[in-house]
């Protein structure tokens, strides 16, 4: 219809509107220049980054937020960036027993434990967060507990224990940064040292060498301006800061420009948001049959891919490494690379079917490392994926493979979802489907088979061994397997169209045992990524395959809704036969 022409332009100008909100700044306006802070570079966990960088890591870790609620005045309760978070607790009093300090009234310690709560004689409260005051009378019992449970071995510690231990850690990285033993905020001054100084270190280096350490003065004055409430006096020593570190560590500052940039586009975040707008503009096309939907959840994706293209060359700018170093990384490379493979295999087939399972499987992988933000997400790496050449060929190469076998399993899903109880699969929806099914699984073998193998010559340069049975080595073996299964059974004729459906949805259990599973035992050279808490999630998604394939084995295809006959009004009618010409009299 003419009156929808415009509708891919105006969903990408409202995409890009959204985009750039990132831009906006927020509401609450502090009087000091936090901006200008926010982008001084400091080292932290053996890597650099802006004051903005630590200050929403901290907060996260602590809080699993990156604002927080300043409810100082009861009756009007301000959200504030976590910038000014971290300038508050840098000012406040590191002593419990002084509870002057504006941080140590600052609700951003999560709770979520009901025994803990009981411990510490605090009682449950909508968001589950408490301030430093709240239970700093009871800091000597937490720290002798927090001793005990750390002598303990951590397979033999209750759910209370975990809880209690992981709170006191969370108190002391709270007062690591009162004492000023965090962050590192000096250059060192020998040009070989790498490591930066934090205050305590740069008084040592003072009282040895006889002079004053550039920045040092004009730091503490920094934060003894705010404390005292003098912008002026915040911004001069900020400036004077500034200029010192900067004739140290040039280098510092450019990355720390753009992290701060990408820190406020939350680039990842937005492109899951626009996944649900593809995945909407998706489904209206099958339900509306409007071509310009289509083409407007195609146009979308694209952005979304370049969006996400640009977030992880940043990423890769930002640690100078390849793409994927963590099970963060792998995450949002497997919804970048998914989005790519959806939009290939939507130019070739243009039925809207892999545009919308590129939108599934991206929002997905970019949901799970939503989830996983615990702390830094670029984060130094173990000593030994501390090699370029094989993050970039065998972990990316695997990963490829990860994200084809993921794509086969969720239009296999599609396939077995729309062809049970709907009719979208008729005429020649089922031969369509099967065929973007197998091309992808045979895209899956080849990467995951050729990645494996790439593993296994860096575990011989590695460890010694080309193959040692980690429980990691035998999940890529068993993707490679499994892909490998599914392509014999089609080419021997022991399963057909459904039969290779049901099979790849099978694909997505194996693939994230092998992505998740092996961390969770927590055992061998590649549990990287331990985390207890995703467990019951894994064996969620098992369920849901599992019931998926189960309606798509258990059910005869005579009782499929795409495979009954074509209803009459679907049928198309012969042609209409022309009337014999009527002969003229003579």
């Amino acid at each position: 219809m003419k009156r929808l022409y415009l509708l891919p332009w105006l969903v990408l100008g409202i995409a890009v509107l959204y985009l750039a909100s990132g831009f906006m700044r927020p509401a609450h306006q502090s009087k000091f220049d936090v901006d200008a802070f926010a982008v001084l570079p400091v080292q932290n966990g053996g890597r650099i980054m802006p004051m903005d960088t630590l200050a929403r890591t901290c907060l996260i870790i602590l809080s699993g937020k990156q604002t927080f609620v300043d409810d100082h005045d009861m009756d009007h309760p301000v959200t504030r960036p976590a910038i000014e978070w971290l300038l508050d607790v840098m000012v406040s009093p590191p002593d419990e027993e002084r509870l002057d300090g504006p941080a140590h009234k600052h609700k951003v310690f999560r709770i979520d434990n009901d025994q803990v709560l009981a411990f510490l004689g605090l009682k449950a409260r909508p968001g589950l967060r408490y301030s430093f005051a709240e239970f700093s009378p009871r800091m000597l019992e937490i720290a002798d507990e927090a001793d005990r449970i750390d002598a303990t071995e951590e397979k033999n510690r209750s759910l209370f224990e975990n809880k209690l231990f992981e709170l006191a850690q969370h108190i002391r990285l709270y007062k690591n940064i009162t004492i000023w033993a965090d962050p590192r905020v000096l250059p060192p001054l020998l040009p070989d040292d790498e490591r930066w100084m934090n205050l305590y270190d740069a008084k040592l280096v003072m009282e040895r060498i006889g002079r004053a350490v550039p920045g040092f003065q004009q730091y503490l004055g920094m934060l003894s301006a705010y404390g005292k409430g003098r912008a002026g006096e915040f911004e001069q020593s900020l400036v004077g800061y500034r200029d010192a570190v900067k004739q140290r560590a040039p280098e510092a500052f450019p990355k720390a420009d753009f992290e701060v940039l990408f820190n406020r586009l939350e680039p990842f975040y937005k492109c899951m948001v626009f996944c649900v707008g593809i995945f909407i503009l998706g489904c209206l096309y099958w339900m509306l049959g409007y071509g310009e939907l289509r083409q407007a959840a195609f146009y979308l994706g694209l952005f979304t891919f370049l969006i996400q293209t640009w977030a992880i060359i940043g990423r890769i700018y930002l640690m100078g490494r390849p793409p994927v170093t963590n099970i963060y990384s792998s995450a949002i490379f497997i919804g970048w690379t998914a989005m790519g493979l959806g939009l290939v295999m939507e130019a070739i087939y243009r039925n809207g079917f892999a545009v919308v399972t590129a939108s599934v499987t991206g929002f997905s992988s970019l949901f799970i490392s939503h989830m996983l933000i615990s702390g830094d997400t670029m984060e130094m790496l173990v000593a030994v994926l501390d090699t370029n050449f094989w993050l970039a060929t065998h972990v990316v190469c695997v990963t490829f493979g990860y994200t084809a076998t993921f794509v086969a399993g969720f239009l296999a899903m599609k396939f077995v979802l729309l062809g049970v109880f709907t009719r979208a699969l008729q005429n020649d929806g089922i031969a369509t489907l099967s065929k973007m099914i197998y091309g992808v699984i045979c895209f899956a073998t080849l990467l995951s088979f050729t990645g494996t193998v790439l593993g296994g010559i860096w575990a011989d340069q590695s460890w010694g061994r080309f193959w040692g049975w980690d429980p990691k080595e035998n999940g890529a073996l068993l993707i490679v397997l499994w892909n490998a299964l599914i392509l014999h059974a089609r080419w021997g004729g022991i399963v057909k169209q459904r039969g290779m459906a049901v099979l790849a949805v099978g694909g997505n259990i194996v693939t994230g045992w092998s992505w998740f599973g092996t961390n969770l035992l927590g055992i061998g050279l590649h549990s990287y990524g331990f985390m207890s808490g995703a467990m019951w999630a894994l064996i969620g998604v098992d369920i849901l395959m599992l019931g998926v394939i189960a309606i798509g084995a258990l059910i005869p295809t005579k009782y499929w809704a795409s495979y009954q006959p074509l209803r009459p009004s679907a049928l198309q009618l012969p042609a209409k036969p022309k009337a014999a010409p009527r002969l003229k009299p003579a």
